[in-house]
Order: structure tokens, then C-alpha cells, then sequence
């Protein structure tokens, strides 16, 4: 945390202390600075080209089933883009990522229909975030982050429903990110789109007493291996 008194700009950690990057100048430069320091810190990943990517959200917001979408990619077919990527609106609920009654074919029907011009398959998943409507709130809120006082954290809303953190020290919560993923991967997704992952960052108690900067990398390696070589599109990470 950083603020300003009477002049003096004073910054503490929520325990213990760290190393601090403080930088005066234009905001595109500053940033330049600060992501070329992450990469010494912690490593580059050299992409050879940057896929170009329809998205579901933009043309069709959530009403998406596998009607609409498959029309789509018809109507698509002569434009050059490398991924179709299907957003919010195909899963039972923000935690429960099974395909709704909008799709009783399956995911592995319409990635094949992707695959079959060429082309990759995105999906859009917000893996560290639960709703209240989901089984896992229901069945396992001893997998969810709590507040200073105990509480469940409530993180934000989704449509009508609050959301939950899933908290990534539990072990129970490390196996079925991995899960999740995998099993993705294995309806034929080849990008992921991992929506909303600032709720994995937030502070809380957690299973495991460790800095949430830590349980929150520690979330994003469970997911980084267990994609493989898939593409991944981290969005609303801190």
C-alpha cells in the first residue's frame, strides 16, 4: 500500500517488508520499465506470433448457444483469424464449468466444427471465482477465502449472483484447478481465456498462511502447467 502524507510518500507491506519499485515520468515509459524488471525477476516467454482471435462477447454478447455459434463460424469463414473463441454463456454457472442446455452436444462437438476450418478453439473460464448458485459454494465453502473476521469474501457479482474466491492454498482447490483445466484441454481447447483472476489475489485468510502474492502465483502455475502449450489470455489479473 502506498500513500501520500503531507509530502512524503510512505508505503508498508501487509507483513513483513520487500523490495519497492518507485519511477517519475510518462505513464507508457513507466510501465515499459516496470515489465522489463518482471522479466529479469522472474522470466520471458517468447511468443512467435500473436494469434488473431474472434470472440463470441463482442458479436454476441452471452446469448450464445451451439446454433448461433455454428452460424457464426459459417458466416466467419472467409475472414482471416486464427482463433474462434467462445465466451460467457455456454457454462452451467461461474464455477460449475459444464456446458448448460444451450449446448447438449457437448464442448468436443463444436471444437471439432472449429477445428474443421482450420482454425483454434478459445474458451472463456473465470476459474478463481465461485457464485453463489454454483455446487462448489453449496458443497465445499471450506475451499472459499474469508475475510479478516472469517467471513466469506465476497469478491464481486455476476448477472444476479454474488461471488466467492476460491482460495488457491488448499490442496483440494489445487487439484481441481488442475483438473479443470485438463479437462478443457481435452474437449479441444487450444486458448484459454482466464477472465477475472484478481479474485485469487485478495486479502483474506487462507489455508495456508503464506502472502497472497505467493497463493496467487502459486494459482496461476497450477493452471500454467497443467494447459501444456495451450495459449493463455490472463484478464482482471493484479
Amino acid at each position: 500500500d502506498v500513500a501520500v502524507r503531507e509530502g512524503n510518500l510512505q508505503g508498508w507491506y501487509e507483513s513483513g517488508s520487500g523490495e519497492w519499485f518507485v519511477a517519475r515520468g510518462e505513464e507508457i515509459g513507466i510501465f515499459g520499465q516496470y515489465a522489463s524488471l518482471l522479466g529479469e525477476r522472474f522470466g520471458r516467454v517468447k511468443l512467435s506470433e500473436q494469434p488473431r482471435v474472434w470472440c463470441s462477447w463482442y458479436s454476441l454478447y452471452n446469448n450464445i448457444n451451439e446454433q448461433n455459434l455454428a452460424k457464426a463460424l459459417a458466416d466467419l469463414d472467409d475472414l482471416p483469424f486464427d482463433v474462434f473463441q467462445i465466451d460467457d454463456g455456454w457454462q452451467v454457472s461461474t464455477g460449475d464449468w459444464e456446458p448448460n442446455e444451450k449446448f447438449p452436444s457437448g464442448m468436443e462437438a463444436i471444437t471439432a466444427k472449429i477445428k474443421a476450418t482450420g482454425r483454434k478453439a478459445g474458451l472463456w473460464l473465470a476459474p478463481l471465482a465461485v457464485s453463489k448458485n454454483s455446487s462448489i459454494y453449496k458443497q465445499h465453502k471450506d475451499w472459499l477465502l474469508r475475510d479478516l473476521n472469517g467471513k466469506l469474501y465476497v469478491a464481486g457479482f455476476e448477472w444476479s449472483a454474488e461471488i466467492y474466491s476460491l482460495d488457491t492454498t488448499h490442496p483440494e482447490v489445487v487439484e481441481w484447478l488442475g483438473n479443470l483445466i485438463h479437462k478443457v484441454r481435452n474437449w479441444g481447447f487450444d486458448y484459454l481465456k482466464l477472465d477475472f483472476l484478481s479474485a485469487g489475489a485478495l486479502p483474506g485468510k487462507r489455508f495456508a498462511d503464506i502472502p497472497r502474492e505467493t497463493a496467487f502465483r502459486q494459482g496461476l502455475q497450477v493452471m500454467r502447467e497443467a494447459a501444456g502449450d495451450a495459449y493463455l489470455l490472463l484478464c482482471g489479473t493484479p
